[in-house]
């Protein structure tokens, strides 16, 4: 909004300023630098986003997804407790995107996405996972309130999904593009996809 975009320059500045001094503390300390690029405008409509899986004709026969960062996805194991999701398969990647847009479609668009989500959720499952090279990521964690320090487990590196619905191609590309899992506000769970 207009509040926003006044106090642009002013978050700009309080960020690298940040960056020089650090975040954090003693050997957490992180120090970073902003990258200034040219604004862009993304925009998707519902009408952008497959409604089913077979909205679109046409399959993908090999779909790479590069994770550009660390992907951050839970699932829950047998005892009911969560663990990190350290192979993703189609599904957890089609899973993630759709909670993304969705929470996107209700806080700015007004309401839930016209999509049929269990019917994508199903036939997401279908889709194999044909290779990859996906690597553990640990990203130590420190918290001062609390005294203590603990690991948070992600992925990285990339996946070749078989046979892909045409259907799926936008769900996963803004996906990519809006980032998924936990952390995406730090930049988390960002990936790029190559169509082969």
């Amino acid at each position: 909004g207009d509040w926003a975009t006044l106090s642009l320059d002013q978050t700009i500045e309080a960020l690298e300023l940040g960056g020089r001094r650090g975040l954090g503390s003693g050997r957490d300390r992180l120090f970073f630098e902003v990258e200034r690029r040219e604004a862009s405008t993304w925009s998707v409509s519902t009408s952008d986003l497959p409604a089913r899986p077979d909205a679109l004709p046409g399959r993908i026969p090999r779909l790479l997804v590069k994770l550009e960062s660390p992907l951050f996805l839970q699932a829950r194991d047998e005892r009911g407790r969560k663990r990190a999701i350290l192979e993703p398969s189609f599904s957890d990647l089609l899973r993630a995107s759709l909670r993304t847009l969705g929470q996107l479609a209700r806080v700015h668009g007004g309401g839930a996405l016209p999509a049929d989500f269990r019917a994508l959720k199903e036939a997401a499952a279908e889709v194999p996972l044909l290779d990859h090279d996906f690597q553990p990521f640990v990203q130590p964690h420190w918290t001062n309130r609390g005294q203590r320090h603990h690991d948070y487990l992600a992925v990285t590196g990339i996946g070749i999904y078989e046979n892909v619905p045409m259907s799926y191609l936008p769900w996963m590309l803004w996906g990519g593009k809006l980032h998924v899992g936990t952390h995406r506000i730090a930049g988390a769970g960002h990936w790029t996809l190559e169509l082969h």
